[in-house]
């Protein structure tokens, strides 16, 4: 009568070795999975760092300032956005803080404006950038390794010279060379073991003096930010 209170069923031993037989498997399958998901995310673990790098890139430059000539009368000069390269090699100080030094070669264009209105082709302005920068590294020798620097530049100009400049009776404009100094951030993404590719900001508080025909001088306000991207190697 009580029939129902009674088990229908009963494990047998057999079974339950099975059982556990089975839970001791997936704890082999489990622990297996583990080790390689650890084997496969080892790159993103610390890997020693090269003691010297060189690097290769190509940048944006973009000219942020606008340099006032006749603010009454709305005269202004105006250089456009251009592009560069640089070849740059870094020495590590310590596995973190590494020192920086760099060639540049930037070209931009410029022109004399009037009421915002382009009036005179002042030609190209080409620059050659010599940098030393201290930079931190915050996750070096890492897969993705960010940093952030400072230090100065000494910049080489060529002059201003154009068809416009002649015919205005200006001529060329000197552009005397400068030091300035600059910031820095970026960003190394490791592809090989020596082997990476790195994007680059840096801002340089440039203001060069020029000189034209009539032996005034007239300051530059330039302030180049530029962007830049490529490839290094490890040493």
């Amino acid at each position: 009568m009580l029939s129902y209170l009674r088990p229908h069923s009963t494990v047998s031993p057999q079974a339950t070795v099975a059982r556990g037989g089975k839970v001791g498997d997936m704890k082999f399958v489990m622990a297996g999975l583990g080790l390689a998901a650890l084997v496969s995310a080892s790159p993103l673990l610390a890997q020693p760092a090269s003691r010297f790098t060189l690097s290769a890139t190509g940048s944006f430059v973009d000219i942020t300032k606008t340099t006032a000539v006749d603010e009454a009368a709305g005269v202004d000069i105006k250089f456009r956005n251009g592009c560069g390269a640089r070849l740059a090699g870094t020495f590590y100080v310590t596995p973190e803080l590494g020192v920086e030094a760099g060639a540049s070669y930037q070209r931009v264009t410029g022109s004399l404006r009037v009421q915002g209105t382009d009036a005179i082709d002042l030609g190209s302005l080409e620059m050659i950038p010599l940098s030393l920068v201290v930079q931190y590294h915050l996750m070096r020798g890492r897969t993705v390794d960010p940093w952030v620097g400072a230090g100065g530049s000494y910049t080489i100009f060529k002059n201003l010279s154009s068809a416009d400049l002649d015919t205005a009776g200006l001529g060329t404009i000197e552009v005397k060379d400068r030091a300035a100094f600059l910031v820095n951030a970026g960003v190394d993404v490791r592809l090989t073991p020596n082997i990476g590719f790195l994007v680059d900001g840096r801002y340089t508080f440039l203001r060069p003096t020029s000189r034209g025909a009539s032996g005034a001088d007239q300051e530059l306000t330039l302030d180049p930010l530029e962007i830049a991207a490529g490839f290094r190697i490890g040493f």
